[in-house]
């Protein structure tokens, strides 16, 4: 029963469309954002990223986006993996790439 929660759970984070960020953040927040993660911060690398690939309170911009997913993912947060994955499938700022099946 314990699994079943937690599964339900994590669907709805997962399939979330803003995975929250729906609201547009403030320019001090970005700011903030932005200084943490040029000295390396993942987490905020990866709001860095969900901000530019959807617009929110920035001009959307798919590479910036992705430069900021690939930061993060590269530090093993789980987000921006999920993320930079989707934007290779959708070819969202690169050149679609599609998983080749045997």
């Amino acid at each position: 029963m314990k699994y079943y929660i937690v599964s339900i759970l994590a669907a709805i984070l997962f399939l979330s469309p803003c995975k929250g960020f729906c609201e547009t953040p403030s320019q001090e927040q970005i700011t903030e954002w932005r200084r943490a993660a040029e000295q390396g911060d993942a987490p905020a690398q990866y709001k860095l990223g969900v901000i530019y690939a959807h617009g929110h309170g920035v001009i959307q911009d798919y590479a910036e986006a992705l430069k900021w997913y690939r930061l993060a993912a590269e530090q093993g947060n789980n987000f921006a993996q999920y993320n930079l994955a989707g934007a290779y499938y959708k070819g969202e700022g690169v050149v679609r790439s599609l998983p080749h099946l045997l």
